[in-house]
């Protein structure tokens, strides 16, 4: 038996297929924006594509640190 506390649980399914909240700002141009954006800032080496097998868009970023 075990005791799941859910107060403090957010499940974000479908996040860019809900309506809603900011479904309108949650597009894959704005995705691809945000990705040119960060390379830029934080280098192409640090941000990256996620190698996924099921991606859920085209997009997903991955963060490198240099440690």
């Amino acid at each position: 038996m075990a005791y799941l506390d859910m107060r403090f649980y957010f499940n974000q399914v479908n996040t860019f297929i809900g309506r809603g909240g900011q479904a309108e700002h949650r597009s894959l141009a704005a995705e691809e924006r945000d990705f040119a954006y960060l390379q830029g800032v934080f280098g192409s080496e640090a941000i990256t594509l996620k190698k996924s097998k099921n991606p859920r868009h085209p997009f997903q970023k991955t963060l490198k640190l240099p440690f």
